[in-house]
C-alpha cells in the first residue's frame, strides 16, 4: 500500500483533525463522527475482504481526501464537511456496514 493510502498519512491525520475540531465546535457533527468511527474499522475490514485495496483506496484518496483538504485551505470547511461525510457514507452504504 502506498505512503498516501496509510492510516497515519499526514493527509488522513489532517482531515481527522479538522473533523474532530468542528465536532467539538458544532455538536450537530458529533453523532456523524461518533458513526466514522463506529463503522470506518469494519469498511477496511470489508474493503481488504474484498481484495481490491490499492484501487478503493486510491478511487477515496482522489474523491475525497485530496478534495476535502483543498477545500479546508480555502476555508470553505462547510463543503468540506458535507464532501468528507457524503463521501464516507457512499462507502459504509457501499459495503453494508
Amino acid at each position: 500500500m502506498g505512503q498516501a493510502f496509510r492510516d497515519d498519512a499526514l493527509e488522513l491525520e489532517t482531515l481527522r483533525r479538522h473533523r474532530d475540531r468542528r465536532a467539538a465546535e458544532r455538536p450537530a457533527l458529533r453523532p456523524l463522527v461518533t458513526e466514522y468511527y463506529d463503522r470506518a474499522p469494519r469498511i477496511v475490514d470489508a474493503i481488504a475482504a474484498e481484495g481490491n485495496g490499492e484501487e478503493v483506496y486510491r478511487g477515496t484518496f482522489d474523491r475525497m481526501v485530496l478534495p476535502t483538504g483543498r477545500l479546508l485551505d480555502a476555508g470553505r470547511d462547510d463543503e468540506a464537511i458535507d464532501l468528507y461525510y457524503r463521501e464516507f457514507i457512499g462507502l459504509r452504504d457501499r459495503y453494508g456496514v
